[in-house]
């Protein structure tokens, strides 16, 4: 329909320790700031999706449950993928209604 959005969405919980700390040093301040309407305004950002704000995919260690990751504790399987797309499609939502 020649219509760009840009959606982005929080990062998940990481704890393979190959980044020591990864919760509390990168995810958590960059969610704040994927958060901040300023930034996403400056960056041209129409909307985003918060699958971090739920604790099973996004508090800090959630990645060590492996009902919801992989035993990699990098990436999310089916149960935190669930969780994940009930956020995503309300952001995708959320920008949509603005379109009308």
């Amino acid at each position: 329909l020649g219509v760009d959005k840009v959606i982005v969405g929080t990062i998940p919980s990481r704890t393979d320790g190959n980044i020591t700390n990864f919760d509390t040093t990168y995810q958590q301040p960059i969610n704040t700031g994927i958060r901040d309407a300023s930034w996403r305004a400056s960056a041209n950002v129409d909307g985003y999706f918060d699958c971090a704000a739920d604790p099973e995919v996004g508090a800090a260690g959630a990645a060590n449950n492996t009902t919801n990751f992989n035993a990699d504790r990098i990436h999310p399987i089916a149960p935190a993928q669930i969780l994940m797309a009930a956020r995503y499609m309300t952001g995708v939502d959320a920008v949509a209604a603005t379109m009308v």
